[in-house]
């Protein structure tokens, strides 16, 4: 059930990935209408209109503060709109009024490719994560029992009607207005079912019990209680019930306060006894990038701020975790950013990304490479190299440029074993990534092609995989095991062939792994089922053995024959011509059944003639 859960959520994350690539050249393709690029061009001032080669920074700074003089953006909530973008765009460029932050961003791009400048559209992909979540933060909650109205005895009832009586007396008409919504309560809210009209009903009483409560004498304790009993039926229904209004006001407003419980303002709990969880919507930050060839390099534009060339600036405003962030240009070839405004790119970001291999095939489809990529790509590269040495432990498990002792692998080690540290984190040593190499036993050196040197003493010795012995029917645990650097190989040569016998293995086979693993003076012919062709010829041959498959237990891969290579012509020859006798015979079988076939009809036809001839006629 976790494999599932965990491959389902690696499902999610790349759909969610995908669509967000699709949001993004749906932009993008949103903005290359010419009438949109003609009424962008018509706003530009001619103080503001400059060729590629002649713009920087300070001319840059001085179009985006035009620009944002120029177009506002709504400070009210802005819910969103079922109109195509376009027509929203150029709703933009007729109002000079942006409804939210994107379509600022989208009519400075407008702007800047009106004038010729290469400038991308940038956003932050805040999507679901790659892993699942708890298992405890998905059960569902089961609801609360609906409430029951109060059952009170008939003499509570009788001395809180006298008690409302004597009230109403002496506060006058306001108190009088009052009566029909509290006679009303106990009927109102004995309708369960009805979820519309309890909500109303305990709004308008929390404003009764309000109003009543101020305006009641502190010597009235009777009145007092049923009012507090009103005013927890309140709660229970607002709790059980929440109206739109009151959801949103709890998620804008702290629960922890007192006075709000009190209250009875309306909203699920967030106490630690609330197992609900806390749904967020994703919040998705855009802004440009602008390309200066003066400059040669891409500089980053925040509109809403108004800040040029301050990637911090922009990380600082981001979702967290940072997971991705995508770019897309004029000609619509896409970019990942993600190194230059993840700071911890190094140590949490690319832990928590999907397969590199899979994000570069999906944005790779819409990338053409060329040298001003390049360049940016070993830009980026040395962005994120020159972020400073993590400052904790956890940070740097798996960083690739840092490494601790603790973190190191079964089968990893620090050589040289003298080699300096880099830097220091809690008085333990801080080495570099190069010097952490794999080790591995001696068997694992010869499919790699390569053997131990003689002499050489192991680096290190760890507990063996557990094995099983066939001899004993049992598994064989925590065998010590030597393992050895690569810098105490050497390549493996086999030994030579001598009087036409194929040297082999303690097996009867030859190891293959590597193409310099051949014996010499042999040759490998990659053909199987030679063995009555090498019988009949009486030369030696020993299968040649290509490796290990793991599936459903380990077995070796074979692949052909290795034989010496004076008899390689004399056994082909053999070979070939056994396969044209096969296949003559095979022609001849062939022959054999058709005819055999036709003769079998005929003979059955001739019977059935027969059977006619004999016992139909005489019938008739």
């Amino acid at each position: 059930m976790a494999k599932v859960r965990r491959e389902t959520q690696i499902l999610l994350h790349q759909a969610h990935f995908v669509s967000l690539v699709a949001h993004l050249r749906y932009l993008n393709l949103a903005l290359t209408d010419d009438l949109l690029y003609g009424s962008a061009l018509s706003l530009i001032p001619s103080a503001h209109t400059h060729s590629p080669q002649d713009f920087n920074l300070t001319k840059l700074s001085s179009l985006v503060r035009w620009l944002r003089d120029l177009i506002p953006v709504n400070k009210t909530k802005f819910s969103g709109t079922s109109r195509p973008f376009r027509d929203r765009q150029r709703n933009v460029l007729e109002t000079f009024l942006a409804m939210e932050p994107l379509e600022l961003v989208t009519t400075f791009v407008l702007v800047c490719r009106a004038l010729g400048f290469n400038t991308r559209i940038v956003l932050n992909f805040d999507i679901t994560p790659l892993k699942p979540p708890a298992e405890n933060a998905t059960k569902p909650v089961k609801p609360d029992p609906i409430p029951e109205p109060v059952k009170e005895d008939k003499k509570e009832k009788s001395k809180s009607k006298k008690s409302k009586r004597a009230a109403s007396d002496s506060e006058g008409e306001e108190d009088f207005e009052e009566k029909p919504a509290k006679k009303s309560l106990s009927a109102k809210i004995s309708q369960k079912s009805n979820r519309s009209c309890s909500r109303s009903i305990s709004a308008k009483l929390a404003e009764a019990s309000k109003r009543k409560s101020s305006t009641q004498k502190p010597s009235n304790s009777k009145s007092a209680s049923s009012n507090e009993r009103e005013e927890e039926m309140i709660r229970k229904i607002n709790k059980k019930y929440p109206t739109k209004v009151e959801e949103e006001d709890v998620q804008e407003k702290p629960s922890g306060s007192r006075k709000q419980k009190s209250e009875g303002s309306a909203g699920p709990s967030t106490g630690k006894g609330s197992k609900s969880t806390k749904i967020t919507n994703p919040k998705f930050h855009y802004w440009s990038e602008v390309y200066l060839e003066t400059d040669k390099k891409w500089v980053c534009v925040d509109l809403e701020t108004g800040r040029i060339n301050s990637p911090p600036d922009i990380e600082s405003k981001l979702s967290k975790p940072l997971y991705y962030i995508v770019s897309i240009d004029n000609m619509g070839n896409m970019k990942d950013v993600t190194r230059r405004y993840g700071s911890n790119y190094m140590t949490t970001t690319r832990k928590i990304r999907h397969d590199e291999k899979w994000i570069s095939a999906v944005i790779g489809a819409f990338d053409k490479k060329d040298r001003k990529d390049s360049k940016e790509d070993m830009e980026l590269i040395k962005t994120a190299e020159e972020a400073p040495m993590p400052t904790t432990v956890s940070g740097f498990k798996s960083h690739p440029l840092y490494v601790l002792k603790r973190h190191l692998l079964k089968f990893e080690a620090i050589y040289p074993p003298d080699a300096p540290p880099i830097g220091w984190m809690k008085s333990e040593p801080v080495y570099a990534r190069e010097c952490v190499h794999t080790l591995q036993g001696r068997t694992s050196w010869l499919k790699e092609g390569r053997t131990v040197r003689l002499g050489e003493d192991p680096y290190n010795i760890v507990k063996a995989r557990p094995k099983w012995d066939r001899m004993t029917g049992s598994m064989v645990k925590d065998e010590p095991l030597e393992v050895f650097g690569r810098w105490q190989t050497e390549l493996y040569i086999p030994p030579p062939a001598v009087n036409g016998k194929v040297p082999r293995n303690e097996y009867g086979n030859v190891e293959l792994f590597k193409p310099w693993m051949l014996p010499k003076g042999c040759v490998h012919i990659p053909i199987n089922g030679m063995t009555r062709v090498l019988r009949k010829l009486n030369i030696d041959a020993a299968p040649a053995m290509m490796g290990w498959d793991f599936s459903g237990g380990c077995h070796p891969i074979y692949d052909g024959y290795v034989i010496c290579e004076e008899f390689a012509d004399i056994v082909m020859d053999a070979w070939n011509q056994e396969q044209e006798n096969k296949a003559e015979r095979d022609a001849e079988k062939r022959e054999k059944r058709i005819l055999d076939n036709w003769r079998r009809i005929v003979k059955g036809l001739f019977i059935r003639e027969k059977i006619q001839a004999k016992y139909m006629r005489k019938k008739e």
